[in-house]
């Protein structure tokens, strides 16, 4: 993934967002619909669109009620539960940003391959704070952590008024500022190990 070319910019003028991975409480699929909710209140002539994945099967049963009421929000567009790499590549493609309010508490000492992927797919993303990750994210400009969701929604709002020109330049130096993070922690980890 490291190697691969970032994705092409997208082509919609329509400001698009996305939650991407699995539907997965631990990765904040309760919170879209604050979030998506406090970014209208901030603002209400934004035209916007949403991708996310649905809760599978398993899940649904027990956050029914969660999955209902964030679909009928009018700018969900939702993809099925299980999608493959290229489906996650083309929806993250057509994304100008990408969301990651996990859970704090379960992502305290964990990465996130979300994270990776959009540094290395040329995405900037608006992710929690206080995660394993949520250092990286800030340090090698990968995008903003927030507390909670009105900050998020503030982030999301702010990185709507930038040029496409001025995203795509954030991208492009968070991808080559997290190629040299990944090139300096093997070396550190294989020079420790030998």
């Amino acid at each position: 993934m490291v190697d691969e070319d970032p994705l092409p910019d997208t082509d919609s003028k329509r400001f698009t967002l996305a939650f991407p991975g699995s539907a997965r409480i631990d990765k904040g699929y309760d919170k879209i619909l604050n979030i998506l909710q406090e970014l209208d209140a901030r603002q209400p002539f934004l035209d916007y669109r949403v991708y996310l994945q649905s809760l599978p099967t398993s899940e649904l049963v027990h956050h029914y009620n969660i999955q209902r009421d964030l679909f009928k929000h009018p700018r969900i567009r939702a993809y099925p539960a299980k999608v493959n790499q290229d489906e996650l590549k083309n929806y993250i493609q057509k994304s100008h940003l990408l969301i990651l309010p996990y859970c704090p508490n379960i992502y305290q000492e964990r990465s996130s391959a979300m994270m990776a992927e959009a540094a290395c797919f040329g995405r900037q993303v608006v992710a929690s704070s206080n995660c394993g990750f949520s250092s990286q994210i800030e340090s090698l400009g990968i995008g903003q952590t927030c507390n909670n969701a009105i900050e998020m929604a503030e982030a999301i709002a702010n990185y709507s008024l930038l040029t496409a020109d001025s995203l795509k330049l954030k991208a492009a130096e968070a991808r080559i500022s997290y190629k040299n993070h990944i090139v300096r922690s093997y070396d550190s980890f294989f020079s420790f190990s030998s």
